[in-house]
C-alpha cells in the first residue's frame, strides 16, 4: 500500500514539474497515455482489486474471525487467517481452501461461532399403529438427559409427515457449538433415540410395500386366479 501511494506521488510530481517548465502539451500526453494505460491495467488487475475491496470490507464488518467455523456453497471448514486477498479454511477432512475473498463477500455465509450455539434435527420412523405423542414425548425425556444438551425447554420431537411405512417425526435439541461435539452428540442422540423407543415397544419399521391384485373393479385375488385356472384348462 506504501509502495502504490509513493509511486503515485512521485508521478504527480512529475506531471507538475513538467507544467511548471511549459511542457503542457507534453503533460497532455502524459495524461492521455496514463488514462489509457490504467485502463488497461484496471482490467487486467481486476479481479486483485476485487478481492482487495472485499478483504478490506470484511475486516470492517468482520463477519468471521480466525478459529470460526464457517460454511459457503463451495467450502465448509474453520478459517485459519485471512489477508487483503484471500481467506484460507481448513476443511474437515485435513485440507486448506484458498478462498477468494470476493466469494465470501458475495455469497450466502454461514457462520457457525457467531452464536455459540447449534440445533441438532435427528429424523426418526415410528410405526403406523404406534402413539404419535407417547413416541414424542418418552424421545424428548430421552434426549435431555444426554450430557451437554442445553436450553432444555426447547428440546422437541414432532411429526413432519406420512413416510411410505412411517410416520415421520423431527427431534431437535440443542448444543454449544463448535466447543461441543456435533458427531459425537448426533451419534448419542441416535442411541438415545432407539433406546427410548424399545422401551416404550415402539417400533421403528422398515420398509414396507403392499401389493393390490385387486386390478379389475375389485376382484378378490381368488377369484382371479380361478378364471386364469378355467381359461388355462379350456
Amino acid at each position: 500500500m506504501l509502495t502504490i501511494m509513493r509511486i503515485i506521488i512521485i508521478g504527480l510530481g512529475c506531471f507538475i514539474a513538467l507544467d511548471f517548465l511549459g511542457l503542457k502539451g507534453t503533460v497532455t500526453s502524459l495524461l492521455a497515455g496514463a488514462g489509457i494505460v490504467g485502463l488497461a491495467l484496471g482490467f487486467a488487475f481486476q479481479d486483485i482489486t476485487e478481492n482487495f475491496i472485499a478483504g478490506v470490507a470484511m475486516g470492517i464488518r468482520k463477519p468471521f474471525r480466525p478459529g470460526d467455523i464457517i460454511q459457503t456453497s463451495e467450502v465448509f471448514g474453520t478459517v485459519k487467517y485471512l489477508n487483503f486477498r484471500n481467506t484460507i479454511i481448513e476443511t474437515f477432512s485435513g485440507q486448506l481452501e484458498i478462498v477468494p475473498n470476493k466469494h465470501l463477500f458475495r455469497n450466502v455465509l454461514t457462520n457457525y461461532s457467531y452464536s455459540g450455539e447449534r440445533r441438532i434435527d435427528v429424523p426418526v420412523g415410528i410405526s403406523y399403529s404406534d402413539d404419535i405423542d407417547a413416541a414424542s414425548k418418552a424421545i424428548t425425556n430421552k434426549l435431555n438427559t444426554l450430557n451437554g444438551v442445553i436450553r432444555q425447554d426447547e428440546t422437541s420431537c414432532y411429526a413432519a409427515g406420512f413416510g411410505d411405512s412411517s410416520i415421520d417425526l423431527v427431534a431437535r435439541f440443542w448444543i454449544h457449538y463448535p466447543d461441543g461435539d456435533y458427531l459425537r452428540k448426533m451419534h448419542e442422540a441416535v442411541a438415545a433415540i432407539h433406546s427410548a423407543l424399545n422401551e416404550e415397544g415402539i417400533s421403528i419399521p422398515f420398509p414396507i410395500r403392499t401389493l393390490d391384485f385387486a386390478v379389475k373393479a375389485g376382484q378378490a385375488l381368488d377369484e382371479s386366479v380361478i378364471q386364469f385356472k378355467k381359461k388355462s384348462q379350456a
